[in-house]
C-alpha cells in the first residue's frame, strides 16, 4: 500500500479494503470529482459543468477549491480550447444562477458522507436552515427518522473537519445562500402512499419526489412491504428486483406522471 497519495502527496490511510486520501477538498483528483458532483443534476444542476470542464478548470489553475467556481469570468474561459464567448458566458451564468440553491440540493452537493437525496431532504425539513444543519449535534441528528448513530457521526465529523469547514465557508463567502424548499404541508392532504424512485428518470429525482409529497404522498429511499409503488427508470437495479419480489406495484415514469396528474399534481419545474 502506498503511504502517500500519488496526486497530492498527502499521507493516506486504510479504511477496510480502501486506501483513502484525506485531502478531500484540496487533492486535484478529488476536487475534479467534487466539481462534477457539485454541478450534477441531483445537486446544483449546473449545465456545462461536466468532467471535461472540471478537468480543465483544475488543470489550468482556475479553480483550486469549490468556492472559486463562483469567481469564474468569461474572459478567463475564452482563453482555452473548447470555449467561445457564447459557451463561456453560458457556463458563468449557469454557475451564478445557483447562488440560492435549495437547502437539500446544497447538502447533497457538498458530498457529505452518507448524505444522499433522501437524507438531505430529511435534514432540510427537520432543521430548516443550513446553519442549524451544520451545527446539529449527533443527539439531535439521531432523532430524525432514518438517521442512526453511524450516519450522525459521519455528518458531524464532516462539519467538524477543519478542511471541510474552510471549504464550506469559502462557498458561503461568495454569496451562496441555501434556502429551504417550499413544500406544501401534509395537513388535510390524503395519504397517497409511499413512492420509491429507482434508475434514471427524465428529471432530477428530487423534483419527482417533491411533486409526490406536495399532494399528500410520501417518498422513501428503500423498498419494503409498506411501499405503495416503485417508479422504475432506465437501468433500475436492486430496488426494482426487491419490489418485484415483494409484489409491490411498479410504474414507468410516464405512468407515474399520469398518477400525479390524476391527483392534481405536477412536476412544477
Amino acid at each position: 500500500m502506498p503511504s502517500r497519495c500519488p496526486v497530492c502527496e498527502s499521507e493516506v490511510y486504510q479504511e477496510g479494503p480502501r486506501t483513502i486520501c484525506p485531502n478531500r477538498f484540496g487533492c486535484p483528483a478529488q476536487l475534479k470529482a467534487r466539481i462534477v458532483h457539485f454541478g450534477s443534476r441531483s445537486c446544483l444542476d449546473i449545465e456545462g459543468l461536466g468532467e471535461e470542464t472540471a478537468n480543465l478548470l483544475v488543470d489550468k489553475g482556475l479553480v483550486s477549491q469549490l468556492g472559486e467556481l463562483f469567481d469564474l469570468t468569461p474572459s478567463q474561459l475564452v482563453e482555452f480550447e473548447g470555449f467561445g464567448q457564447t459557451s463561456a458566458d453560458a457556463l458563468v451564468d449557469a454557475i451564478d444562477s445557483k447562488r440560492s440553491p435549495d437547502l437539500e440540493r446544497f447538502l447533497v452537493a457538498l458530498g457529505i458522507p452518507e448524505v444522499g437525496v433522501t437524507v438531505a431532504r430529511a435534514l432540510a425539513e427537520h432543521f430548516g436552515s443550513f446553519s442549524d444543519v451544520r451545527t446539529a449535534s449527533s443527539e439531535a441528528l439521531v432523532e430524525i427518522d432514518g438517521i442512526g448513530p453511524r450516519m450522525s457521526e459521519a455528518i458531524t465529523s464532516f462539519f467538524a473537519n477543519e478542511q471541510s469547514r474552510a471549504a464550506v465557508e469559502e462557498i458561503l463567502r461568495r454569496g451562496v445562500t441555501p434556502t429551504t424548499m417550499e413544500i406544501a404541508p401534509s395537513i388535510d392532504l390524503p395519504d397517497l402512499g409511499t413512492a420509491v424512485f429507482t434508475g434514471a428518470i427524465p428529471v432530477p429525482r428530487v423534483i419527482a419526489e417533491t411533486a409526490w409529497r406536495s399532494i399528500g404522498g410520501k417518498t422513501s429511499g428503500s423498498v419494503s412491504k409498506k411501499t405503495g409503488f416503485v417508479v422504475a427508470g432506465e437501468k433500475a437495479g436492486s430496488k426494482l428486483v426487491k419490489a418485484q419480489k415483494l409484489g409491490v406495484e411498479v410504474l414507468s415514469f410516464e405512468q407515474y406522471l399520469a398518477r400525479l396528474k390524476e391527483h392534481g399534481g405536477s412536476l412544477g419545474e
